[in-house]
């Protein structure tokens, strides 16, 4: 059975994982906000709402509008830059061990590629949902968080009978789980 050989592997694995790094590692800039500082304080925080957009969310094969499903802001990948150092040297080591975590072969190099930002204001959320294919091969979500003064946002990841719920970090926290997973932000 497919169980007794996935029993052999000999490694521990999880459904969804965090790591957390020191914040200092980033460099993000935001088009029409400018350099982040870190922790996002609340007037950054309102400033980054102030670019963005109320988030869609996918339905079968619909984007949609709904603030009873997900109500959040969103600002465009083509506004966020990241620092290619953090890419190559931060990122790429946190992958690696997200990549072991997750019970992925050794030798399995896994990329992040970036979809959006999300801000969530007081009392907004994102209810139960599995995200989408946004490309070929893609296994899992990569949700990266920032350091800021806030209470709640906890990512909730379901998958089968288990639920692993991830708190804020006081550093970058990098939260990955498998793309059959339904997850909700409270």
């Amino acid at each position: 059975m497919l169980t007794d050989v996935l029993g052999q592997i000999g490694r521990p694995s999880s459904f969804a994982v965090r790591h957390s790094v020191d914040a200092s590692e980033l460099c993000l800039e935001v088009v029409g906000v400018g350099p982040i500082k870190l922790p996002v304080s609340q007037s950054t925080a309102q400033a980054l709402c102030r670019v963005a957009h109320p988030a869609r969310h996918g339905f079968k094969d619909q984007t949609r509008l709904d603030g009873r499903v997900r109500d959040t802001w969103e600002i465009a990948k083509g506004s966020i830059k990241v620092d290619a150092r953090f890419k190559k040297k931060t990122l790429n080591a946190a992958l690696a061990r997200i990549g072991r975590d997750l019970g992925l072969a050794p030798d399995a190099r896994i990329h992040a590629q970036l979809h959006d930002m999300l801000v969530y204001a007081p009392g907004q959320f994102f209810v139960p949902h599995q995200d989408s294919e946004k490309a070929d091969g893609m296994i899992g979500t990569l949700v990266v968080t920032l350091p800021s003064d806030f209470t709640g946002g906890d990512i909730v990841v379901h998958h089968h009978e288990q639920t692993a719920t991830f708190r804020r970090s006081k550093g970058l926290g990098f939260i990955a789980f498998f793309a059959d997973c339904h997850h909700e932000v409270r």
